[in-house]
């Protein structure tokens, strides 16, 4: 179980978000990330917390940059609470 759901969950809509902006399936944006589309999965479904390395792989696939991600999710925090 993880230790912060609502902080899990909002970075995996964030991905999810970015990722159908961009057109992409979860196969392609995991390819791109060079992670495994199970991992993906378990991202946009609020089960993982990724490393900052995972964040990085993340952005330069969805051709974005680590601190745009995580100000999104900041932002949708925010508005939840």
């Amino acid at each position: 179980m993880n230790k912060n759901p609502i902080l899990y969950n909002t970075f995996g809509k964030v991905i999810k978000l970015l990722r159908d902006n961009k057109g992409m399936t979860q196969l392609k944006l995991a390819e791109d990330a060079d992670l495994s589309e199970r991992y993906i999965i378990d991202i946009e479904g609020g089960k993982r917390n990724v490393t900052l390395d995972v964040l990085l792989s993340l952005a330069t696939a969805l051709d974005t940059c680590p601190s745009t991600i995580l100000k999104e999710v900041e932002i949708r925090i925010k508005e939840e609470l």
